[in-house]
């Protein structure tokens, strides 16, 4: 696959995208030569063919984001089960406190105390950093 087309995971936000998506994100922040080294040196490859079903795709996500009050991680769920290979709602509730905290390192500024809110009314979080 072509640099062009492979969809890598971002360790920073946990979202895939593709090099361009990269350059975009990043655009005016860093070098288009760092911002390629970091997508082909830090980033995790999606590779589909080992993942198996989409986990856009999972049975009922949707149902037990929107019932879990979760909906707005969606993306960051649904990166975590690519990175990963979860494709069941069960394999989600499993590594939930794995999960949860890739939500909580993906908005954290990196050297700043911050108040961190994830999973809102599911879970509260304290003073970091």
């Amino acid at each position: 696959m072509s640099k062009a087309k492979e969809r890598r995971i971002d360790p920073y936000d946990g979202e895939a995208g593709t090099l361009a998506d990269m350059m975009q994100k990043y655009d005016g922040v860093y070098s288009s030569e760092e911002v390629e080294a970091y997508f082909l040196q830090e980033c995790a490859l999606v590779s589909s063919h080992l993942l198996g079903p989409s986990p856009s795709k999972i049975s009922g996500l949707e149902d037990w984001l929107r019932d879990s009050g979760l909906e707005q991680y969606q993306e960051q769920i649904t990166a975590w089960c690519a990175e990963n290979g979860a494709v069941t709602i069960e394999e989600i509730e499993e590594n939930f406190q794995e999960i949860k905290a890739a939500i909580m390192a993906s908005e954290i500024d990196p050297g700043d105390r911050v108040r961190v809110e994830v999973l809102q009314g599911k879970w509260r979080g304290q003073d970091v950093a």
